[in-house]
């Protein structure tokens, strides 16, 4: 390729001034294997311009050297091109070669022939895809002008209609995944729905066990075994709760106060994810644990714990596929050091004491082209509906809110190991054992206990009356109105549940609070996004608490609404 002197392109006016940036030239590419005709078409054109822009030429002299040329150069506007050049048809063949190789459909192409013998202008028309055909003899200065203008004319018409159609498919393409979005959104939220219907049913019945296991220990507390033995029931309901609860806080895919962080044991809620996962994963495919004793505590959410190791697994798994491997969890207590601190430079977090989460496969592991996109919101490797693209970013974000960090190191063909490092929690003491462990404080007063439940409605009248106050318990929230609108000075408290026939319990608080505006009236649900007195509304519930009701959050409750006399320690 070769470039004319600069005496024979026409650029902008010099003596423009430097703050007025001139538009872009139309690039036009001259093929043929004759300087002089590269010479005589830059002289008739010197002086040319179209939207007051000049033209730029690039100089071929064969079809080689042209195709090089709109290799490296895709904005050419017009190609001038002679059919015979290393061969009596290498300008035909140049054509096929820009129209179906490079796909360049916009380009316009006009042969200058000066054998038209070797080439008839009506089957070279029929046969390739050119814009015009002429005589080299028949293009003076002012129809060279003439095709050049309705060339570039054509030829932006042609990029606009393409800009156009690129922009329609790149909307198109976000409209697809917005569709894609609402779909998953619109399933989550179904899930999120039948979850909690589930979880309605299912706290009623765990409430049930957790309570009447509360009130045997208090009945069996001079038998050291069977103390024992209560203990251990109230532990298992308290992880069955918890379990409901990361579940549903995983189905709703977003934040709550189910996602507030506390000090959580994640020791234990790894190995409940273990349990879960080895029920579904395939027996080709085997799950070990290295799990350090003494594991710290961290402060995070339950549920973002939940969902970040699921999606871990669930990466590493597709990772494996169907074939035969391990998937390694791991838990470890580490400190990071000045010794030790150059290991982890590139995550940005401070010196300290950290509670790592590590989930290991030995699948095809991770290119390094792609290791860089890995966190990018739905970036996936994976055909058709293997990904959903959000597994690792979502990962990422819960680990910038928990102030830590996450580790990645991946060997194709060999595995990979994505680490989770949390910052470790000193005041090592979590609400389970303050829920196993409980000092309940008895006092006296009277309480309207409602509930659609049978069985509920029966234990909470037990343990109402075992914390030592009066208890009239109904299953009926329009029994309940007419027994407040009889004896409307007869409760210092009303606790209901929230989902009832006939009438809900906020409904329900509406309507005892324009009997008794100043009657306590405390909301339980087993269920639900209204989780804190200011979604419920103030003024109707004074406290919303969540099933299962243990006995120790309904003696505070009642010390709270009650003041009565003095209370003492029941054990």
């Amino acid at each position: 390729m070769t470039s004319v002197d600069s005496d024979s392109i026409v650029f902008a006016d010099e003596t423009a001034s430097d703050n007025t940036k001139a538009d872009p030239p139309w690039k036009i590419l001259i093929v043929d294997d004759e300087h002089d005709i590269h010479y005589i078409t830059e002289k008739a054109l010197g002086s040319f311009s179209f939207e007051k822009r000049k033209l730029f030429f690039h100089n071929a002299y064969s079809a080689k050297e042209a195709a090089q040329i709109l290799c490296a150069h895709s904005d050419i506007a017009l190609i001038l091109l002679d059919v015979t050049l290393e061969t009596d048809d290498a300008g035909l063949q140049l054509i096929h070669y820009i129209r179906k190789k490079l796909k360049n459909s916009i380009v316009q192409i006009v042969i200058r022939t000066g054998q038209p013998g070797q080439a008839p202008e009506q089957k070279v028309i029929e046969d390739f895809e050119i814009n015009d055909y002429r005589l080299k003899t028949e293009l003076t200065t002012q129809r060279l002008n003439t095709l050049v203008t309705a060339s570039l004319r054509s030829f932006r018409l042609k990029s606009d209609l393409r800009n156009q159609l690129e922009q329609r498919k790149k909307t198109e393409k976000e409209k697809e995944k917005l569709i894609v979005s609402l779909k998953e959104s619109q399933r989550l939220e179904a899930l999120g729905t039948l979850a909690g219907g589930i979880a309605h049913d299912f706290n009623n019945i765990l409430g049930s066990i957790l309570g009447y296991t509360q009130l045997l220990q208090m009945d069996v507390r001079d038998n050291e075994k069977g103390l024992r033995y209560t203990h251990q029931i109230i532990n298992g309901c308290n992880r069955a709760k918890n379990l409901t609860m990361q579940i549903l806080e995983f189905s709703r895919q977003r934040e709550s106060d189910g996602n507030t962080p506390k000090p959580v044991l994640a020791s234990a809620m790894i190995k409940e994810k273990i349990k879960l996962l080895q029920a579904s994963v395939p027996s080709s495919i085997k799950i070990r644990t290295r799990i350090d004793k003494n594991i710290g505590y961290i402060l995070a959410s339950p549920a973002n714990i939940h969902q970040a190791v699921m999606n871990l697994c669930t990466n590493a798994l597709q990772a494996i596929k169907d074939e035969q491997g391990t998937l390694t969890i791991s838990m470890e207590n580490i400190t990071i050091a000045p010794s030790n601190a150059d290991r982890f430079i590139e995550l940005g977090i401070p010196n300290g004491e950290y509670v790592t989460i590590s989930v290991e496969d030995d699948g095809k592991g991770i290119t390094p082209e792609t290791m860089d996109k890995v966190f990018d919101p739905y970036f996936t490797t994976r055909a058709g509906r293997d990904g959903a693209g959000l597994g690792l970013s979502v990962v990422h974000g819960i680990m910038k809110r928990c102030n830590g960090a996450i580790k990645l190191h991946s060997t194709p063909g060999k595995g990979t190991i994505v680490t989770l490092l949390f910052p470790r929690h000193i005041d090592e003491k979590s609400a389970e054992q303050e829920e196993s462990n409980p000092v309940i404080h008895k006092g006296s007063g009277k309480v309207l206990f409602v509930d659609d439940e049978q069985m509920l409605v029966e234990l909470g009248k037990r343990m109402i009356e075992k914390l030592g106050y009066q208890a009239v318990s109904m299953q009926s929230p329009l029994n309940a109105i007419s027994l407040v609108e009889k004896k409307p000075r007869e409760f210092d408290l009303v606790i209901t549940d929230l989902t009832m026939p006939d009438m809900n319990g906020i409904k329900l608080a509406e309507k005892i609070k324009s009997i008794r505006p100043d009657i306590p009236v405390v909301l339980i649900t087993g269920f639900s996004d209204i989780t804190t007195s200011e979604k419920a509304n103030s003024s109707f519930v004074d406290e919303v608490l969540s099933k299962p009701l243990s006995i120790n959050a309904l003696a505070l409750i009642l010390k709270k609404f009650i003041p009565g006399k003095k209370s003492s320690p029941s054990f």
